[in-house]
């Protein structure tokens, strides 16, 4: 798994380099410490803020589910494209609803 962060702070911690000094942050850091040890490869990236756009739409859709402890979670291919979406979709359309 790759870890995709803008806080060269929290990545440093997640990775043991530095300590979590603040008290609120602590049982995040421990859960998290759990969550690693799930992964047999484990990569992190930082991404400087204005480069974080994609890293706050997965960090929104992460939130709006709840995964079970046991679940498998199989990877999950996620593609940039130079056009929007929908552009590579125009050829593909077989009906005509009289609309342009």
């Amino acid at each position: 798994m790759e870890v995709f962060g803008d806080s060269n702070l929290v990545l440093r911690q997640i990775q043991g380099h530095w300590k979590t000094g603040d008290v609120k942050f602590r049982p995040y850091h421990a859960y998290l410490e759990l969550m690693v040890g799930r992964f047999d490869d484990l990569r992190y990236t930082h991404l400087p803020k204005a480069h974080n756009q994609f890293v706050d739409a997965l960090a929104t859709l992460a939130s709006m589910i709840d995964i079970p402890v046991e679940a498998t979670i199989c990877p999950l291919l996620i593609e940039s494209r130079s056009v929007p979406a929908y552009c590579c979709l125009i050829d593909e359309a077989k009906f005509d609803d009289g609309l342009p």
